[in-house]
């Protein structure tokens, strides 16, 4: 029997529960029967006008109206979703426990499974699409799945001899990604994939995603509030400061602005390309995920009870919060 999951992956996805639920015919519910406030959201994406939220138990919602109302789609399984992530303003992939590996290309109205093993006890916790042919979903026990094929077929590719989950992917330039994960995990390839390094990190936690402000630069955030800043052909992550203690779970850019939520309601914002980031509560202790930026300005953050919407502010940045 494998490892018990690792703490940061299961601060990762918010301590979800597992819950017993019947069997659900293949049609939507109504909106009384699937409550968008009473479930935990890992992630929600923007596709085109609309914006789809994926969470546990293989809950998926719909919101045509910047997340003022929530619609329940069914998804086909009950496998908790970790990630979305939006190719085109209709096609999107999520990923999740089992293995899965779903598709839409219609919006997130129906879902196609595309693969998934159960019997792997290895969750997916992030999926990224290269070009239209050639995708990588990673996860649990340094899992790294590769499709050639625009995931009719996923084969698995040994990128680290270590044992250490990995937590996120995320693109940079042409041809360049980074992986995060537990341990102080965090490589860097030139090449797509083709090979990987290891970057030196002061940090021997977990880190939990980052947001990518240009071609060699990314904010990378974790458990416990680590902050840092990665460079392309830099030294290795630089440690920004955060008095926080509070773990950061998700992040985008919103316009020119990088923010980042996690849990106990926090919020960071930063208007100048992470040099100094601003602290903002939102209502409420709950957990945030994710978060986006709506078309009236305002930030939407999801998560913990469904989610709460919050402008950025204007202050200068908190003590503490700083490069």
């Amino acid at each position: 029997m494998r490892r018990i999951i690792g703490f940061g992956l299961i601060l990762l996805i918010c301590a979800i529960v597992a819950y017993a639920f019947a069997p659900r015919p293949p049609v939507q519910k109504p909106a009384t029967a699937q409550r968008f406030d009473r479930v935990m959201i890992n992630d929600a994406k923007r596709a085109g006008d609309r914006i789809v939220a994926i969470g546990d138990a293989g809950r998926i919602f719909v919101s045509d109206d910047e997340g003022e109302t929530w619609r329940h789609v069914d998804s086909g399984t009950r496998s908790t979703l970790t990630r979305l992530r939006a190719l085109d303003e209709k096609t999107l992939i999520a990923v999740g426990h089992d293995a899965i590996i779903l598709k839409s290309d219609n919006a997130g109205d129906t879902w196609t499974e595309l693969y998934s093993a159960p019997d792997a006890e290895s969750p997916l916790m992030d999926v990224l699409a290269l070009d239209e042919q050639r995708m990588v979903a990673i996860g649990a026990y340094h899992q790294y799945l590769q499709s050639l094929d625009g995931g009719a077929n996923w084969d698995p590719v040994q990128v680290s001899d270590d044992d250490k989950h990995f937590n996120a992917i995320a693109r940079m330039g042409k041809d360049g990604l980074l992986l995060l994960g537990e341990a102080g995990t965090v490589l860097y390839s030139k090449d797509l994939g083709k090979t990987w390094a290891k970057v030196p990190t002061p940090y021997a936690g977990s880190y939990f995603g980052a947001v990518v402000i240009d071609d060699k630069t990314a904010i990378v955030f974790g458990m416990r509030g680590n902050l840092f800043r990665f460079t392309v052909g830099g030294k290795g992550l630089e440690k920004l400061d955060n008095d926080s203690k509070a773990s950061l779970l998700g992040g985008e850019m919103a316009d020119d602005a990088v923010v980042l939520v996690g849990q106990d309601g926090t919020a960071l914002v930063s208007k100048d390309k992470g040099m100094t980031f601003n602290r903002q509560r939102t209502s409420g202790s709950r957990i945030h995920t994710a978060v986006m930026k709506r078309k009236d300005g305002q930030c939407l953050a999801v998560g913990e009870q469904g989610a709460v919407v919050f402008k950025l502010a204007e202050a200068a940045p908190s003590e503490g919060v700083k490069q």
